[in-house]
Parts: structure tokens; C-alpha cells; sequence
């Protein structure tokens, strides 16, 4: 595999010119997922840099969720698809993204998301969507509910089949996390969730496209109301 990589130019730093080519290496399809580096001496020297300039490359890479150092294995092309999110979502925080900026990217995203979850969802993936709403209406501890109620639309995204926006919508739902909170303390606003997730769930089984996009669509908007009546009577809670 060595023959795929070229000496690093200047006058770039050379680690930022690592990190670029194997990018590069990437978008071009000559590096794949699951594919192993060769070793670190070997690579710095095709690369022609040392190997403390190689390692602050590949960690750099393992920071944005492209590689994983494997013991025994040395370096792998893994894409970590939580970690991309995670980046994201420090990044949208740092925009100061607004309420009413997030909310239309989750009207923009998750019904779309549903419909395409009812078109290619698996018997397996409904059984764990199933086990998410269960997980949702057992428990009394919030904490408890959020983790479900983001695991359900997590699975959603996967059902999905589309890696675009199963990236997409962790951000979107960890950024949203003390409003979520605050929802998950009145038993009246759950209460209609569990109705409104049971929807979604009986369209996807069903293979429903324009029921489930429909259904996620409602669920979004009350969610937006909900969020806004209570930010309006209580804005400090």
C-alpha cells in the first residue's frame, strides 16, 4: 500500500499536509473504511517526516473521528460517526445557534428522516425502536426518558439508511437538551409524546412513508409549542 502516499509539500506544516493528503487519499477511494495504515516508520518515511510529525497527524485524524489506533493493529481507517456529531455539536454551540435555527432544521430533517425509515427499516431495527418507546413509558426518571426518547430518533436515523443523518441529528438533539429537560418534568407533555412516538413507530412498521413523515412532523411542532409556552411562563426554570 505504500505506493499511495508522496512525500508531504511546504509550506504548509508538515502534519497539516499529512493529514491532508491522507484526506485526500480518502475522497480519491484509495483509502477505505476498515483499511490499516502501514507501519509508523514505514509511513513517515514515504511521507518524508518524522514520526512525531506523523503521530500529531493521525491523532488530529482520530480527534475528528476518520482513524482508530488498534492495539496490535497500529492505525485503521474507522469513521466514527458519534464523534463527527459530537465535533458538530460543539461547533453549532460556538455559532449560538438559536431555538428557532434548530427547530427548522429538525422540521427539515426529521420527517424526512421518518419517511425514509418507514421505506427501508429492518424487523430488527422496529423490535429496538419498539424497545425505545417501552424504555420511554417505564420509567419516571427524566434523565432516564431522554436517554430513550434520543435513542429512538438515533434509531430512526439509522433505519434510515442514510449515514448523512444518523451525522445530523445527534447535534441537533444534544443542543436541545435542557429545553428537552424541562419538557420531560410535565406529565401532560409526556403523555402526549408517548402518543405521538407510538404514531411514528406503527408508520414505519406499517411502511407508511407519508404516515410517518406526517407523524414526526406533528411531533416536532408540538414539541416547538410546548418548548415555548414553557420558556414564556417560566424563561429562568
Amino acid at each position: 500500500m505504500t505506493e499511495i502516499f508522496r512525500a508531504v509539500e511546504r509550506p504548509r506544516s508538515a502534519a497539516s499536509g499529512v493529514e491532508q493528503h491522507l484526506k485526500e487519499l480518502m475522497h480519491a477511494g484509495r483509502l477505505t473504511a476498515g483499511d490499516r495504515l502501514p507501519p509508523e516508520r514505514q509511513l513517515a518515511e514515504r511521507l518524508g517526516v518524522n514520526r512525531s510529525t506523523l503521530r500529531s497527524a493521525l491523532q488530529s485524524l482520530t480527534e475528528q473521528g476518520i482513524l482508530a489506533g488498534r492495539q496490535g493493529a497500529g492505525w485503521v481507517i474507522q469513521p466514527s460517526g458519534e464523534i463527527v456529531a459530537a465535533n458538530l455539536a460543539t461547533y453549532l454551540s460556538l455559532e449560538d445557534v438559536t431555538f428557532d435555527q434548530l427547530f427548522e432544521a429538525r422540521r427539515a430533517v426529521e420527517p424526512p428522516i421518518a419517511a425514509s425509515a418507514a421505506r427501508h427499516r429492518t424487523d430488527e431495527q422496529i423490535t429496538a425502536l419498539r424497545a425505545c418507546i417501552t424504555a420511554m413509558q417505564s420509567t419516571t426518571d427524566s434523565e432516564s426518558y431522554l436517554q430513550a426518547d434520543s435513542d429512538f430518533h438515533a434509531l430512526l436515523a439509522v433505519a434510515s439508511h442514510n449515514p448523512v443523518f444518523s451525522v445530523l441529528i445527534t447535534p441537533t438533539l444534544t443542543l436541545l437538551q435542557d429545553v428537552r429537560r424541562r419538557l420531560a418534568a410535565e406529565q401532560s407533555v409526556i403523555s402526549v409524546s408517548h402518543q405521538e412516538h407510538q404514531q411514528i413507530l406503527d408508520a414505519v412498521e406499517n411502511q407508511d412513508t407519508e404516515a410517518a413523515h406526517d407523524a414526526m412532523l406533528g411531533h416536532i411542532d408540538r414539541f416547538v409549542d410546548s418548548s415555548n409556552t414553557i420558556m414564556r411562563d417560566d424563561p429562568a426554570r
